[in-house]
């Protein structure tokens, strides 16, 4: 970019100085000789300064190139040309040097470097002398207006992640055995709790204590050798205070980039309702628990664990609609326990007690699938349904259960103690309910008590086993 003003431009006193000695030789002739760039201006501009000429073939030659631009842009082009340089910045060297040649005047531009250097921005101005032998000679005075590096800074620094860059420390063996800090940001600074000059060139092991024992380092490495990135969190506690971050790891050069993006009040808020929802897991569970003793409370007989009247009903109107639908039998026995008063009288409550839970495991006993349901419907009487059964099939389980109870003598007070029960059997009719089904049962509980007990009847005057 080529600018006007060049007086606002230059920066040194003596570049200003050098621009008005040149216009003042120009007011007296075409073009001020060289002699004009003498041991003062080389002493206090030269390092700054580079002289050209034109040359065959288009080109420009460099007749000196000062030590300030050999460091700055890594070379020296003394007795070399424009030829030598880049592609893109010889082609803009000779466009800029020919309009100077055209303008015979000085000329002043603002060019970025793209392909090499230290530099992004020179500020450089052109200065056209008479060589003395009819050429002309271009003096450049190049001084940096912006610098690469701190460009970078700017970028880095302007981001609002903790951004570092890592370099790989390998042993002898070519193994990756820790890192060293090659940049870190504003940003990461913060996060370190730590300057640039803690940081820099720091290994990463010193910065990280214990990273290495850490699952991330693996993942790093794997980052390295892959040449792809990971994404994770990690919680670091710079001052004692910790804080997540998500830690994006990509590969640079032999190194990695990390960038720390802080997402502590996002994990505080997950980690709320992750707390919240442990709680609400924890109450539905104890409420379910609760519900389900309740149900028990409602539905189990205490003394027997088995099912009390009432569940019996729920479950005997779902059991006995549903061997309707299938077409199958259904069979109810009625169960008591003979001359039970005489066992309170003699041996007191706690042995008749003991006397119902005896004979409620044998009946449990004699279940043969869950669809079976035995009940204690009060006092000493129990009622088993049995799904998928007809009369007489009941009449043998009712008498397998009568003949358990009567061989199995209880021992109280050192007394043993023979326990008989009386059975009454029904099967279910077609177009029969539960009520129904329960006093034909009852029926032929009444029968086998009449008869002597100790036996089975089943309802409609049908013989005892």
């Amino acid at each position: 970019m080529d600018v006007s003003d060049i007086e606002d431009h230059l920066r040194t006193p003596e570049s200003r100085a050098l621009l008005a000695r040149y216009r003042q030789a120009q007011a007296a002739g075409p073009l001020p000789h060289v002699r004009l760039i003498d041991s003062e201006t080389m002493r206090t501009l030269g390092r700054d300064l580079a002289l050209v000429e034109k040359s065959a073939h288009g080109e420009f030659s460099y007749l000196y190139f000062g030590e300030a631009l050999k460091r700055l842009t890594g070379t020296d082009l003394t007795g070399r040309s424009t030829a030598h340089q880049a592609t893109r910045t010889g082609a803009k060297a000779r466009s800029t040097y020919l309009k100077v040649l055209e303008l015979r005047a000085p000329l002043f531009t603002i060019d970025r470097e793209t392909e090499n250097g230290r530099v992004h921005l020179w500020g450089r101005l052109h200065l056209p002398f008479d060589d003395g032998r009819g050429g002309i000679v271009i003096c450049s005075y190049n001084r940096p207006r912006e610098y690469t590096d701190e460009l970078l800074r700017d970028i880095l620094d302007s981001a609002a992640d903790g951004i570092l860059a890592i370099k790989a420390v390998r042993d002898g063996l070519g193994e990756v055995v820790d890192g060293t800090v090659l940049a870190a940001n504003a940003q990461m600074l913060e996060i370190l709790r730590r300057t640039q000059q803690e940081v820099l060139s720091t290994p990463v092991s010193r910065i990280f204590p214990g990273a290495r024992d850490d699952t991330i380092w693996d993942r790093h490495l794997d980052v390295l050798l892959s040449r792809r990135c990971h994404t994770f969190e990690v919680r670091l506690k710079p001052g004692g205070v910790a804080r997540w971050y998500r830690v994006v790891s990509a590969p640079l050069n032999d190194g990695i980039v990390l960038s720390f993006s802080d997402i502590t009040e996002l994990k505080q808020l997950n980690m709320a309702l992750e707390e919240q929802r442990r709680r609400l897991t924890e109450e539905m569970a104890q409420r379910t628990l609760v519900e389900r003793n309740l149900r028990t409370l409602v539905n189990i007989d205490p003394l027997t664990n088995v099912a009390n009247r009432r569940s019996m009903q729920e479950r005997a109107v779902e059991t006995l609609k549903l061997a309707a639908e299938q077409g199958v039998a259904c069979t109810m026995i009625i169960i008591d326990i003979d001359l039970f008063k005489q066992v309170n009288d003699s041996f007191g409550h706690c042995a008749g007690d003991r006397v119902i839970q005896h004979v409620a495991r044998i009946a449990q006993g004699c279940c043969r699938d869950e669809r079976d349901v035995v009940a204690r419907m009060g006092g000493e009487e129990f009622a088993m349904l049995l799904y998928n059964t007809t009369v007489a099939q009941g009449i043998v389980v009712a008498e397998r259960l009568r003949r358990l109870v009567e061989r199995t003598a209880m021992v109280d007070r050192a007394r043993e103690n023979t326990v008989t029960v009386s059975c009454g059997v029904a099967e279910r009719r077609d177009g029969q309910g539960y009520e129904e089904l329960l006093a034909a049962a009852d029926r032929a509980l009444y029968g086998a008590k009449h008869s002597g007990r100790n036996r089975t009847h089943a309802d409609r005057n049908r013989t005892a086993a």
